[in-house]
């Protein structure tokens, strides 16, 4: 008994352990969350088509567990419809429509899942496949990139829609 006192008592004088120095600065807790990768892949539902490289989606990321997230194709940039000429409107139209097109031809899953440089959104390879197997999966940003209506996109600094587009109808 004078032991279990004594080893009590030990224990209750004892300070505890200094916590470590940890950044948490809101700051710091973003770029990790940037950094991270979730491999999915996580089954989506498409609510809207923001514009031909973003959309809003419900995402399953747990058995019963859904959050609304808007998802940014990975390496893919299109015109946005904040245009700032006629020829930037057109390509977000089309990109658009085209985003749309891809995104409802089947069941939508988010692969490589990572956080973005902007809260609100994530930035993911998307991939689509037939509920049936009718069609092999298919990869949505090469697919857009194929179609002529996005660009690549490193994550880096863009070129404006306008200058490149009215450049090359440039005799």
């Amino acid at each position: 008994m004078a032991v279990a006192a004594s080893i009590v008592g030990a224990l209750a004088s004892s300070s505890p352990p200094a916590p470590q120095d940890v950044d948490a600065s809101p700051s710091r807790v973003a770029e990790a969350g940037r950094r991270a990768r979730f491999p999915g892949p996580y089954p989506a539902h498409v609510v809207r088509i923001v514009d031909g490289d973003t959309f809003q989606a419900r995402v399953a990321i747990w058995f019963g567990q859904e959050i609304e997230t808007l998802v940014r194709l990975r390496g893919v940039d299109a015109p946005e419809r904040a245009a700032r000429c006629a020829t930037e409107a057109d390509g977000a139209d089309r990109a658009a429509q085209a985003l749309a097109d891809l995104l409802s031809a089947g069941r939508v899953s988010l692969v490589g899942v990572t956080g973005d440089k902007y809260f609100g959104r994530v930035v993911a390879d998307v991939v689509v496949s037939a509920p049936d197997g009718g069609f092999p999966p298919t990869e949505v940003g090469p697919a857009l990139l194929a179609q002529g209506v996005a660009r690549r996109y490193d994550g880096g600094r863009r070129e404006g829609w306008c200058a490149l587009r009215e450049a090359r109808a440039a005799p």
